[in-house]
């Protein structure tokens, strides 16, 4: 019942975010939900195809067999809906000249996880050679942990080698590029590492308790009614939810005191400049994309403080697997060069209200 219920929220929390995007077209929707329910189905019958064709062969062979066509299944879905929810004008310009040297932004952040990976493995390898029990959990463990990573790491790399690419092309043919120099870069990087430090917490104890407690409440009242087992079974999965719920909570208050440090950390790695064009912008070392079908340009306007800087504010839709889909606000700034030409603006209006008509363009 449980999981009917999430899938239910996350459809309908995923409609409606994508409802609020400036794609949304009602005819292009159902016909990717038709070609994504075809897709289900095709998978479907290779899985009871492989399934027919193993079906005399050995143990060993039936699993190996069955988790190939598993991760290959996974990966061609994930990539074949990829591609047919980015419409054509969302597509981003990945040709680049054989001689060009592709950027590594979104690549090297997956050596982390790859690092992390092998260790988990390492590990994991050390304890089978546990007898008993150990040994079991271990491997179960270790196999879970396999697939995971043969469905994760290349779909994060082949993601992440598409925005290298597009971030390459971006830097190549630009509408517009400022360059600043190490002084100023410096000084704004002061500026945006104090700005967000001034900013208030996501996440106070003192002030959001009632928040948590309602939330607690919630679980403690659903796990009472609707789970199995005896009270005190309902009690223990209860305070289990909670405390979990807790630890998230921390988790993500901890990550954001971390981010002043880590804002610091990229900006001082990042190069000193601004690349416009027609896919988004590249500055402070990542690229924000203009329209694609997770994230879009809602505003740009000047912000008057001092030093005189630009202000984009965007809307990322992130799915939610436990229960309807989150539309995060990101806000972005670039500092206006000093002695900036107003023709560089004036063009700069002008490309993104062509480029994204659904968006409040202030920039003068």
């Amino acid at each position: 019942m449980y999981a009917a219920v999430l899938g239910l929220m996350t459809c309908a929390g995923a409609w409606m975010a994508w409802r609020r995007h400036p794609l949304y077209s009602a005819r292009s929707s159902f016909l990717m939900l038709g070609e994504i329910l075809l897709l289900i189905a095709a998978c479907i019958c290779i899985i009871m195809l492989s399934v027919r064709l193993t079906e005399h062969s050995s143990f060993a062979v039936q699993l190996v067999s069955m988790l190939v066509v598993v991760v290959g299944l996974t990966l061609a879905m994930v990539f074949s809906i990829t591609a047919l929810q980015t419409p054509k004008a969302a597509q981003l310009h990945t040709t680049l000249p054989r001689a060009v040297p592709v950027l590594n932004i979104y690549r090297r952040k997956i050596v982390p996880w790859a690092q992390a990976t092998l260790g988990f493995m390492a590990i994991c390898g050390l304890l089978c050679l546990v007898p008993g029990i150990v040994r079991d959990i271990a491997a179960a463990v270790m196999a879970m942990g396999v697939l995971m990573a043969c469905i994760m790491l290349p779909t994060a790399y082949f993601m992440g080698r598409k925005m290298d690419r597009a971030a390459t092309a971006l830097q190549l043919h630009p509408w517009m590029h400022w360059h600043y120099s190490q002084e100023s870069w410096e000084a704004w990087t002061q500026i945006r590492v104090e700005r967000l430090k001034a900013q208030p917490g996501t996440y106070e104890m003192k002030r959001d308790w009632r928040r948590v407690a309602g939330v607690c409440g919630g679980i403690l009242l659903g796990t009472l009614i609707f789970s199995p087992g005896g009270w005190g079974e309902r009690m223990a999965w209860a305070a289990f939810c909670s405390a979990l719920v807790l630890a998230f909570v921390e988790l993500a208050a901890w990550e954001a005191r971390r981010a002043p440090q880590k804002l610091l950390k990229q900006l001082k790695r990042a190069a000193p400049d601004t690349y416009f064009g027609a896919d988004g912008m590249l500055c402070d070392g990542v690229m924000c994309t203009w329209l694609t079908p997770n994230v879009y340009l809602v505003s740009a306007s000047v912000d008057a403080n001092e030093p005189r800087s630009l202000c984009f504010v965007f809307e990322k839709i992130m799915p939610n697997p436990y229960g309807s889909a989150q539309t995060v606000t990101i806000r972005q700034s670039v500092l206006i060069p000093p002695g900036c030409d107003p023709s560089d603006l004036s063009l700069l209006r002008t490309a993104l209200g062509s480029r994204c008509p659904s968006a409040k363009i202030a920039i003068s």
